[in-house]
């Protein structure tokens, strides 16, 4: 499990670095891929892969941010801030 717990703080530090976007956190928190999380959250993996950026996170729809709230389970607030 270190391993894992490793990748997950390591996601979590780009994050706060603004080289990815949380949805790379909660993925790996989640030990997902892009192809199941887009599965999951019903998104298209092209689609899925764009909102890794911060760029197309931070313009990214209502919709789909409550599609990947669904998926992680947790609130869409949560999604947008990473501690």
């Amino acid at each position: 499990w270190d391993f894992f717990n490793e990748r997950t703080e390591e996601a979590r530090q780009k994050v706060l670095a603004g080289k990815v976007s949380p949805i790379v956190y909660f993925m790996e928190k989640i030990l997902a891929d892009p192809m199941n999380l887009s599965m999951m959250a019903g998104i298209p993996i092209w689609t899925v892969k764009l909102h890794f950026k911060p760029w197309f996170f931070k313009r990214m729809s209502e919709k789909n941010q409550k599609k990947y709230a669904e998926a992680f389970n947790i609130t869409v607030e949560q999604l947008k801030n990473v501690e």
